[in-house]
């Protein structure tokens, strides 16, 4: 049953949307602790599956925190598990927008990887021009990674806080987080 919602999910899109489906980019996403929603939390799949639809489709960080809200009004406070899968969309939506092809959020760092040309030379320069005050590395020397350091954060939530503050820095973002 699982597998036939996501079938249908993938078709829906590809009916809606044809022409986005070439053009869209995937930003590939690691976090090194746990990032969903449990069942004890949602024990309903379906609502479960739902909410994960629309945290894969949103493009826009304030759709990601109206879905917060109405997650915690109706369900309480959220797990540690669930707040990390909320950020981590946020965090993609954010990546999405400065044109990365991967993050990875590591216990003591956070990485931009640029690895296609698509966020060209110029947007690069930008980027590290606008992380001033932001313990930042760069590296161009296989394509371009930017390396947030995250040594002093002593919790994933401050990690990720931190994480998503600085991407909202430097993308222009003005971030509203709960």
């Amino acid at each position: 049953m699982y597998q036939q919602l996501i079938e249908e999910a993938v078709r829906e899109v590809q009916l809606d949307h044809p022409q986005e489906l070439e053009e869209k980019r995937e930003v590939k996403l690691k976090i090194d602790t746990d990032a969903f929603l449990p069942e004890y939390y949602l024990p309903e799949g379906g609502l479960r599956l739902n909410i994960y639809r629309e945290l894969s489709r949103s493009k826009d960080v304030s759709k990601i925190d109206e879905l917060s809200r109405e997650v915690v009004d109706r369900f309480g406070k959220f797990p540690d598990a669930a707040r990390n899968l909320f950020d981590m969309v946020r965090i993609r939506i954010l990546a999405e927008k400065l044109g990365a092809d991967e993050v990875n959020v590591l216990a003591d760092r956070m990485e931009l990887i640029f690895t296609s040309d698509h966020a060209g030379r110029d947007k690069m320069l930008s980027l590290v021009a606008r992380s001033d005050g932001f313990p930042i590395e760069f590296d161009a020397s296989k394509g371009v990674t930017v390396r947030l350091s995250l040594k002093k954060k002593e919790s994933w939530e401050k990690r990720l806080f931190y994480a998503e503050e600085y991407l909202g820095a430097v993308s222009g973002a003005l971030l509203e987080i709960s």
